[in-house]
This record gives structure tokens, C-alpha cells and sequence, in this order.
């Protein structure tokens, strides 16, 4: 894989995926907006993986809020003049018994695991389609196939949607 003058989105960065899929592409050469709702857990990585920060930038993002993903896409977009991939690894997860989950825990998880790729999705197509084109990568969990006895654990917000931009 060679990603040299291609520029990656990654929500989600300041978690274990995130923060590989972004080590990945630098190494790969390309430039990567590590996004993530912990700006210090997203600020710390590209300090680390790009010291000189020419190839890296950080933006803290709420997934969950159109405003500020439009922001992020839109400091990308300044900072590298485009976004070729997008690579949705933000989530949550509460390991609950049923009975025990409130519908506001149940309704978060699904606004940053479900809700969170629609609305990361068409801000960042909304630039790929202005430039011909471009990738997107929505990570799931195989906990959408599987269960567990009386554990709800937000299965069904496991599977992500496939979005393709041409």
C-alpha cells in the first residue's frame, strides 16, 4: 500500500484502532488528521509519530455533532487542500445487563456508533465528490453478528453502513 500525497481522516483516533490505522498511514506516507472528542489523546500521537507535525494534524471532534465534524473536515481540507480516505473507527460500548441500561446510555452509544458514520460520511463526501473521488473505511465489530444472555450490549449499533463514493 503506498498512500504518499493522499490524506487520511481518522475519528476515532485517540483509541487503540484509531491510533494504529493512523500510525499506518504515515508509514505508508500519507498525511492523517487524527481526529478524536479527547483533544489531548488526539494532540499527544501526532507529536509522537510526526515530531516535526508536518504530516499530521489534530482536531478535536465530537462525532456526534454536525457542527463540529464540519469544522474538522474543513481544517483538513485547509491544512492539506484535500481528504482522500476516511476512516471511521470512533465508538462506545456499555457492557450492561438489559435490565440495567438506561435509554440514554442506549441512545448515546448508538449516536457515536451508528449515527456518528452518516454524519462523518457526508461531510467528508460533500469534499471527495468536489475532488473526483476518494475512500472510506467504516470499522464495525463482529458483536453485531454475535450475543450474549441478557446483555443488550448495543449490538445492533455494531454493524456500519457501507458508503461508497465512486
Amino acid at each position: 500500500m503506498t498512500l504518499g500525497g493522499k490524506t487520511a481522516m481518522v475519528p476515532g483516533a485517540a483509541g487503540a484502532i484509531g491510533a494504529a490505522v493512523a500510525e499506518l498511514f504515515l508509514a505508508e506516507g500519507a498525511q492523517v488528521c487524527l481526529a478524536d472528542i479527547d483533544g489531548p489523546g488526539a494532540e499527544d500521537r501526532p507529536r509522537r509519530l510526526d515530531p516535526e507535525g508536518t504530516r499530521t494534524l489534530a482536531v478535536k471532534i465530537d462525532v456526534t455533532d454536525e457542527g463540529s465534524v464540519d469544522a474538522g473536515v474543513k481544517d483538513v481540507v485547509r491544512r492539506f487542500r484535500s481528504v482522500n480516505v476516511l476512516v471511521n473507527s470512533a465508538g462506545i460500548l456499555k457492557h450492561l445487563p438489559i435490565e440495567d441500561m438506561s435509554l440514554e446510555d442506549f441512545e448515546r452509544v448508538l449516536r457515536v456508533n451508528l449515527v456518528e458514520t452518516f454524519i462523518t460520511c457526508r461531510a467528508v463526501v460533500r469534499e471527495m465528490v468536489k475532488q473526483g473521488g476518494g475512500k472510506i473505511v467504516n470499522v464495525a465489530s463482529i458483536g453485531g453478528r454475535t450475543g450474549r444472555l441478557r446483555t443488550w450490549r448495543t449490538r445492533p449499533s455494531s454493524w456500519r453502513p457501507a458508503c461508497r463514493t465512486g
